[in-house]
């Protein structure tokens, strides 16, 4: 690819115009993010100085004890670059839904964020609980006991024209062995031809 100033560029290919609903959609994505994420470091900055623990940290800090803990320029406590949350359930309760929505817009982690005791522990009771994580939750299943004793199917279909008229691949997934086999085939064959095929 070769680049070309903007000037130059003069005709505007699919690769850098974008749609205009597109960007709408983004900005709206990420200005709704940013407004949460604004909020809860706003309540984060009223609530800290009424969390004991929070307060003997902000103290040794200030102190010039070194560790862990230092606070940013607005005078909040981080613990390791990450904004500490107060003791308040409804604060922390407020945050965690947040988790859908960053792991769906590829926002980075909560983790990176925010941090409180027993984080990891509060973010796993959150997904246990969550109706939308739990429909998404993919069932276990044990492994299979032989070679073909389970398999996975699937077609790959309008592939270019040949000769033979064959424009789908059939892809047979053995699970315990992982081996797969792929077969032409033609998009008109019946299940019992596949069925003879298979055999």
């Amino acid at each position: 690819m070769i680049y070309h100033l903007e000037k130059a560029n003069v005709v505007a290919d699919a690769l850098s115009r974008k749609s205009l609903v597109d960007l709408r959609a983004m900005f709206a994505r990420l200005s709704i993010s940013e407004d949460r994420g604004l909020l809860a470091k706003l309540q984060i900055r009223e609530r800290q100085p009424f969390d004991e623990s929070l307060v003997r940290q902000i103290h040794q800090v200030e102190s010039g004890v070194q560790g862990d803990f230092d606070l940013n320029f607005d005078g909040v406590l981080r613990f390791r670059g990450h904004l500490c949350v107060p003791g308040n359930e409804d604060l922390r309760h407020s945050i965690l839904p947040r988790l859908i929505v960053v792991i769906s817009l590829c926002i980075p982690d909560l983790r990176v964020l925010y941090w409180w005791p027993g984080l990891k522990k509060g973010v796993a009771n959150f997904f246990a609980r969550c109706l939308v994580c739990q429909r998404v939750k993919v069932e276990q299943q044990c492994p299979p006991e032989w070679k073909w004793e389970r398999i996975m199917m699937d077609f790959i279909s309008n592939l270019p024209l040949i000769p033979t008229h064959k424009y789908s691949i059939w892809v047979i997934v053995d699970r315990f062995t992982k081996s797969t086999h792929f077969l032409l085939v033609r998009t008109t064959f019946s299940l019992h031809q596949l069925a003879e095929l298979y055999i």
